[in-house]
């Protein structure tokens, strides 16, 4: 019956546009029970609900089924997720090299609501942008949103060599949907996490020109230090503990050698200073630690490592690897859900996700997806909510 009403519905949870509508569908494939809200959009699923780019937009997967049930177009860069699950923002189609976009998306239906222009005219220094830095983080009280894009300060090398080595920074109100402050960096900055007071955040940063390895601090929107991470390599990924105790950032260590390590650096918040380096693998000829995701509880750090095709789990008591799970080719973007049960990894070269249980560290479900990259997830309570007008 499940197919049935896909087929007649067209998209089980998001062409559906009143109950008597989903009712029929719903009763027959989930045997849910509705009540009687005329005008009101009714959500499928009260389970979380994962938003993964892919090389066709951003496919939506409901944990409930572990099935792709919608897909947003656009380009495939990273996307942020509101603090109340509402909305869920990511880089829209670009207008040209001078103005990017950002779509704000109604997380109930996944259609655009609003877009927010970045006019290089904005950023000091600046002449067009480019996706060389492409990250996207919501503050925790969900009033700001932070953004960067790749900055090119002159027209020389048609913006290559040295020009792909500077950023944006971009600060926008969520609640006016307009960019408040804009300024220019230096390096390529790869993610981006806060403290829960929201005051401090860090960015992932790698410097080619140095060929070194960065976490820049921003307090209240500014730049403040820079924390450089142990000898020279390159880092594409950052996570913060819940309690904001501690900064993990995964990056390849280059050691001179063809078999780079990956290694994880862990930063005290207290002294914005790196107290520990955990080996994630000793060595290999295609290493590269591409994401990192904190388990709710703060308990463990699941690193992908393209190389190998895997996950590591780290675990942050000991800062030991206390696991590996193999997953599909080329693993990416990694997120927990909000429960802490399980652990969903994009895999580029085999176009899938992973689904990786948490409790037994084994994968249990794959789900085809084209080319995914980074993933966001939106918790099941905000889920629920869908319900509401």
């Amino acid at each position: 019956m499940l197919s049935i009403c896909a087929l007649s519905s067209g998209n089980l949870r998001r062409d559906v546009q009143t109950n008597r509508q989903i009712g029929r569908c719903a009763i027959l494939a989930l045997g849910l029970s509705l009540a009687a809200w005329p005008d009101k959009v009714i959500g499928w699923t009260a389970q979380s609900l994962v938003y993964v780019t892919s090389s066709n937009g951003i496919s939506v997967i409901d944990t409930r089924e572990n099935k792709v049930v919608d897909l947003i177009p656009g380009p495939s860069l990273p996307t942020a997720v509101s603090p109340n699950g509402k909305h869920v923002y990511t880089f829209g189609p670009s207008t040209s090299d001078l103005v990017f976009n950002i779509s704000v998306i109604d997380a109930r239906d996944d259609e655009v609501v609003a877009t927010i222009p970045l006019d290089v005219a904005l950023v000091s220094t600046g002449v067009s942008l480019n996706t060389n830095s492409s990250a996207i983080a919501v503050t925790p009280n969900g009033k700001h949103l932070y953004v960067t894009t790749g900055l090119c300060s002159s027209n020389s090398f048609d913006c290559t060599r040295p020009e792909s080595v500077y950023f944006a920074f971009w600060d926008i109100d969520t609640v006016t949907n307009k960019v408040v402050a804009a300024s220019p960096g230096k390096g390529f900055v790869q993610g981006i996490v806060f403290r829960p007071h929201g005051k401090t955040a860090y960015f992932a940063n790698w410097d080619s020109d140095v060929v070194v390895p960065q976490v820049l601090v921003f307090n209240h929107g500014s730049a403040g230090s820079t924390i450089t991470l142990p000898t020279f390599g390159e880092d594409n990924a950052i996570a913060i503990t819940p309690d904001g105790r501690h900064v993990y950032v995964p990056y390849v260590l280059y050691n001179g050698t063809p078999d780079f390590p990956e290694i994880v650096a862990v930063i005290d918040t207290a002294t914005d200073t790196v107290t520990q380096t955990v080996v994630v693998e000793p060595a290999s000829s295609a290493n590269t630690v591409n994401g990192i995701a904190m388990s709710p509880n703060g308990r463990y750090a699941y690193v992908s490592n393209l190389g190998s095709n895997s996950v590591s789990v780290l675990d942050t008591a000991s800062n030991t690897i206390v696991k590996t799970v193999l997953v599909g080719t080329s693993p990416g973007g990694v997120a927990v859900t909000p429960d802490g049960a399980y652990v969903y990894v994009s895999n580029q070269g085999s176009n899938s996700v992973s689904v990786i249980n948490a409790a037994s560290d084994t994968v249990v479900a794959t789900i085809p997806v084209a080319a995914p990259g980074a993933i966001s997830i939106i918790p099941p309570t905000h889920g629920q909510g869908r319900n509401s007008p």
